[in-house]
């Protein structure tokens, strides 16, 4: 199914971009020519216009090929294509370098490669391409949040970063202190981020923190819905885990 996708939606979404953009585009940059060849001082004028017309349907076709190509990208990403999908997402930087979004999923590209790739210096090459994009990411968002005045912006963007980077250390790195610490950052702007609290629950455990994964169980006991597989199961570990201490 992976090799059939791709090439069908290039086809149909270029197919949209060329239909929608590029006739105006043609038309005003075409006109533009004519105006400026009569060479008056009105037809000049109107040559200008038609021209800065003709810019921003250009434009505009350039942004929605980035946007394609990020759609593209996070397409890949749901096939495994891993690799395939970080080529559309690093394009689409190249067009729109701030877009959160295209580094939150070009950064999930890089660690799940890294998880799979059997080569262990290339695994390493592509955590640590993961963890810049993320802080790329996270740097990118405060000033998003300064210009805006909105420490709440901030923390929204900063949020999923931080959560990507704990699993990064607390998990592909096997360094679950360090992942913590990122974690526990995303609990500060979201306290019932219930992932953040099953991660940091498996890190603390990890390192026999008991106390701190029983703090973490309950918190999702409090969260979740009782009839929920997720609610049985952590209230079955809970109780593991005081059988266990």
């Amino acid at each position: 199914m992976n090799k059939f996708f791709y090439p069908g939606a290039i086809t149909f979404l270029l197919g949209f971009l060329i239909s929608s953009c590029t006739p105006e585009y043609k038309k005003s940059y075409n006109e533009g020519i004519l105006l400026k060849q009569k060479g008056t001082h009105e037809s000049l004028k109107k040559s200008l216009r038609q021209f800065e017309d003709a810019v921003k349907y250009a434009i505009l076709a350039v942004n929605q090929q980035g946007e394609i190509k990020k759609s593209l990208g996070i397409k890949m990403l749901e096939y495994k294509m891993f690799l395939e999908g970080a080529r559309y997402l690093e394009d689409s930087l190249k067009i729109n370098s701030t877009d959160l979004n295209a580094l939150y999923y070009l950064g999930l590209a890089y660690a799940n490669y890294a998880e799979t790739c059997p080569r262990a210096e290339e695994a390493a090459k592509y955590l640590d391409e993961a963890e810049n994009v993320y802080q790329k990411g996270l740097e990118i968002a405060g000033k998003n949040a300064l210009a805006a005045g909105s420490p709440e912006e901030k923390n929204i963007s900063s949020s999923r970063f931080f959560y990507a980077l704990g699993l990064l250390h607390g998990f592909l790195r096997s360094n679950p202190a360090e992942g913590i610490s990122f974690l526990e950052k995303v609990l500060a702007f979201e306290p019932k981020h219930i992932d953040a609290h099953f991660s940091l629950a498996k890190m603390h455990f990890s390192l026999h923190h008991y106390e701190k994964t029983e703090d973490h169980y309950r918190t999702l006991l409090s969260i979740l819905d009782e009839k929920s597989d997720r609610w049985i199961n952590v209230k079955k570990n809970l109780e593991d885990l005081q059988n266990l201490r």
